[in-house]
């Protein structure tokens, strides 16, 4: 459920009315001065304000450099070529999710205008669990397994044996999009049904690049929330569908 409150609403003007850039080769938000008053992230690809229960997401016009000029000094240099919208494309992913039936995998995604778009929060990351104690994370997981005893999820073996459940279960290959670390949560959450259709899912729309900081849990439900597909065809090919 995403709530409207006052913080949501300035959050959208600055996103809706503002242009962002990120750092060349960097993870620099030159337009940080204007979320100083809020929790934001910047990613690869845009720029995420988080509010209570749900993230607001903006993509990058662009990327900046520094460059000296020997009259001028140094000034900025910005670059607006070759920026897809990866927030829309999110959305386009999920209603494409949708079709396959499995939107419930993913972080549910709806557009706020035509330059800001709005995601479930996560309650926290598979990163986050992994580099915690997990403790105050047990109650929150237990029974959401399906072996509901063990937790993080660990597949003994490493990759060797994650590939030979993948093949086992004609689950379809995972490799180059889905992370081994993340592949242990995903195997361990999702029924081979799911998995079946997701791995189908996400060569059909080139989407990579899923990690544990790009999965987490929402009252209980292990999702995939960032999965624009980072430097793929993914836009084009939903761009094409929508």
């Amino acid at each position: 459920m995403i709530t409207y409150t006052k913080d949501f609403a300035n959050i959208l003007a600055i996103l809706t009315n503002n242009d962002f850039h990120v750092l060349k080769d960097g993870d620099e938000l030159y337009e940080s001065f204007l979320l100083d008053d809020y929790h934001w992230e910047e990613g690869a690809s845009k720029v995420v304000v988080c509010l209570d229960n749900c993230v607001l997401k903006r993509s990058y016009s662009g990327s900046y450099t520094y460059e000296d000029d020997e009259e001028a000094g140094e000034e900025i240099v910005y670059d607006e070529e070759e920026f897809p919208d990866y927030a829309k494309t999110e959305w386009l992913v999920y209603q494409a999710a949708a079709q396959y039936g499995i939107q419930h995998l993913f972080a549910h995604t709806i557009q706020i205008n035509d330059k800001v778009y709005a995601q479930e929060k996560v309650d926290f990351t598979a990163d986050q669990y992994e580099n915690s104690s997990c403790i105050e994370h047990e109650d929150y997981l237990d029974g959401v397994y399906f072996d509901g005893d063990s937790y993080p999820p660990y597949i003994p073996g490493g990759y060797r044996r994650l590939e030979e459940l993948r093949k086992a279960n004609k689950l379809g290959d995972f490799n180059g999009r889905i992370r081994p670390t993340a592949l242990n949560y995903i195997l361990a959450a999702y029924s081979p049904e799911e998995l079946r259709q997701l791995s189908k899912f996400l060569k059909e729309y080139d989407i990579n690049d899923i990690h544990t900081a790009n999965i987490g849990w929402i009252n209980g439900e292990l999702k995939i929330f960032d999965f624009c597909g980072f430097k793929t065809n993914t836009s084009k090919l939903v761009e094409t569908e929508s």
